[in-house]
């Protein structure tokens, strides 16, 4: 008996946390493609991609990975809350968990066949799919095998609340981990450079130096045709638009090949600043460049103007000084822009 209390009391507020903050993030989801528009591109929300549950019939598209998600999120957040249910409703559980790790898991072997077939320039061995799949499959068993009290107490909710606050904050760090990392260069029609700090004397930060060598190799590999190199004016008066694009000269890109937008003073106002530049020159397909933890934040930004960009990471010491800092901010600024793109 005692042990059996030990697993109940330890074990299912990670559990639970986990239903509760992927039964909470597949619900917005949920919100977010009826406030949109259910289509294929919104059905890719950051963790499960359900497009390919897409089916068309008589001319009409029936997205059956909605009715998947929805349910899946119902019943993720009714266990969390109540645990303690009859054997049916568990069941019901355990299929829609067990249908999320799958769904997880094909869409990692999808990642490794384009893995294998050389369209990644550089990624991890293992995707964030794969992780989920993990997750969920752990979930499902959990639950299958757990006999929860009738009635639970209203600590063990608390100590669930703050296990789905804790995925919250990891949640971000997945993202610039795996996604972040992944270098999805080829052929488009231009790269976009983020500006970062440039010093009194013109000279590039680290952080930015890495992002535009990693441009002029995308140039020198006949990658792309133009460069955008997008940054504001500091403090100092140090023009950060103005260094990139003498660097960018000096390191044999011609004028011809390069734009500059002197008015991106946030990531999201060079976003919006190289999607006009990219309407006035007609560019249809346009990668983007920064370090390694700001592309997820810079691929949801394109994403919420419906403009899908590959995302290559900078090529650099991922340790190196301000790096650790850079990623904290980027948890509080991933949900921030999340929501705000969403809603």
């Amino acid at each position: 008996m005692a042990q059996h209390h030990a697993d109940t009391t330890h074990s299912y507020p990670v559990t639970r946390g986990l239903c509760l903050f992927f039964g909470l993030f597949a619900l917005l989801n949920v919100v977010v493609c009826l406030k949109g528009g259910i289509t294929a591109q919104n059905m890719n929300m950051w963790w499960l991609d359900l497009s390919g549950l897409c089916v068309v019939y008589n001319g009409s598209s029936l997205h059956f990975g909605f009715i998947v998600e929805a349910c899946a999120a119902a019943s993720m957040i009714a266990w969390a809350v109540k645990p303690g249910c009859c054997l049916a409703r568990r069941a019901i559980t355990c299929v829609l968990t067990g249908a999320v790790a799958l769904f997880a898991l094909l869409n990692a072997v999808t990642y490794w066949q384009t893995l294998l077939a050389g369209a990644l320039y550089r990624a991890l061995p293992v995707p964030l799919s794969f992780v989920i799949a993990l997750i969920f499959a752990g979930i499902t068993v959990r639950v299958a095998c757990s006999r929860p009290p009738a009635h639970t107490s209203r600590s063990s909710l608390v100590a669930a609340v703050a296990a789905a606050l804790v995925v919250a904050l990891a949640f971000p760090l997945l993202q610039i981990g795996f996604f972040g990392t992944t270098d999805y260069r080829r052929s488009a029609d231009c790269a976009v450079v983020f500006g970062a700090r440039v010093y009194q004397d013109g000279t590039l930060s680290t952080a930015l130096r890495e992002r535009m060598d990693t441009a002029v190799e995308l140039y020198e590999q006949g990658l792309i045709h133009k460069l955008v190199v997008s940054g504001g004016i500091e403090e100092g008066g140090a023009d950060e638009a103005q260094a990139m694009y003498n660097y960018a000269l000096d390191n044999g890109v011609p004028a011809s090949a390069l734009l500059i937008d002197r008015y991106g003073d946030s990531t999201e106002k060079s976003v919006n600043n190289t999607i006009k530049l990219a309407g006035q020159y007609d560019f249809k397909s346009i990668i983007a460049t920064s370090s390694f933890y700001h592309l997820p934040r810079i691929k949801m930004l394109y994403n919420a103007s419906n403009v899908d960009v590959l995302t290559v990471p900078t090529v650099g010491n991922i340790a190196g000084n301000g790096t650790l800092a850079s990623i904290w901010r980027e948890i509080p600024a991933w949900w921030f822009y999340w929501f705000k793109g969403s809603f």
